[in-house]
């Protein structure tokens, strides 16, 4: 192999490009111009500006630690629902695993429209609740959410098998001291 030999001017023209102020570019112009394409997630918004941003982020991006998930990771032995024979995916644990689906209903929602490859983010744009407001539909769903993975973590860490009316209390508890300013 040849041995290549390279020779630095320092007085050769600099012929880095230069922003548009004829400025040379620093670390955030190409950390901007690297994500530029990125398109950005049209439901960060609604994330961060909830008051639980930290379960809707796992939920999202798909990282709570259902059993599917852990079972993926080789944490668990199989990735089936607590609560019936089916795999204990996000979508599963939220919206279509009958004790899901029994609080909803309980609580006067029907989640059986929703569709499993468009998420549980279906539950902010067809808003069961009909309320108008963005950020207290948001909280009330996140709420219920909240709730329903407590029901499911109540049932794998304590074997105990929680009522409609105690997790509706819990809720409404939660949505009261929201709301009222408390």
């Amino acid at each position: 192999m040849a041995s290549v030999t390279v020779t630095l001017d320092p007085n050769a023209e600099d012929r880095r490009v230069l922003r548009c102020n004829g400025k040379t570019p620093t670390a955030r112009d190409h950390y901007l111009l690297s994500f530029n394409s990125t398109p950005d997630d049209p439901f960060s918004a609604t994330i961060w500006k909830s008051y639980a941003p930290q379960i809707l982020w796992l939920l999202h991006k798909l990282r709570l630690s259902t059993n599917s998930r852990l079972s993926h990771c080789n944490m668990h032995p199989t990735g089936q629902c607590p609560f019936c024979s089916a795999e204990e995916d996000c979508f599963h644990l939220f919206i279509s695993c009958s004790r899901s689906n029994n609080f909803w209903a309980f609580i006067g929602l029907h989640t059986e429209s929703l569709l499993h490859n468009l998420g549980v983010e279906q539950l902010w744009m067809v808003n069961p609740l009909m309320e108008r407001c963005p950020r207290i539909r948001s909280t009330v769903i996140t709420c219920v959410l909240w709730n329903i993975w407590k029901c499911r973590n109540a049932k794998v860490f304590r074997s105990e098998d929680e009522t409609n009316l105690m997790i509706s209390r819990r809720y409404s508890l939660v949505s009261s001291l929201l709301f009222s300013g408390g």
